[in-house]
């Protein structure tokens, strides 16, 4: 879960990863996508996901959730193609915010 959840910080966080990703799937709306892992994967509260992560690590955690939330909340319901959203303020905070969590992960020692 613990990987997974870096490899989501990853994405979220790359926009090479993201436009390979959308290249390799081109039918899947990878805007989409990048807030449905989230959701997939981030757990708070659960004790096997809480026992995975340190306390600053999970403060890092909840500080990226309440800014992906925020952004869901701000974006249409139904979310623009990944080269559209690429250029709004929304995936650059995105993107900005989901490299502070990775690097909070990573200060913390093996991100898997």
């Amino acid at each position: 879960m613990r990987e997974r959840v870096c490899e989501v910080l990853m994405l979220l966080s790359s926009l090479q990863l993201q436009r390979v990703y959308q290249a390799r799937v081109p039918s899947v709306n990878v805007t989409e996508e990048l807030f449905n892992q989230w959701d997939d994967w981030y757990k708070p509260g659960n004790a096997e996901f809480d026992s995975l992560f340190s306390v600053d690590e999970l403060r890092a955690l909840g500080e990226f959730s309440k800014v992906i939330d925020a952004i869901a909340e701000e974006t249409p319901q139904v979310l623009p193609p990944l080269e559209e959203f690429m250029v709004t303020e929304a995936w650059k905070l995105l993107r900005a915010e989901a490299q502070k969590a990775l690097g909070a992960l990573a200060n913390q020692g093996p991100l898997g």
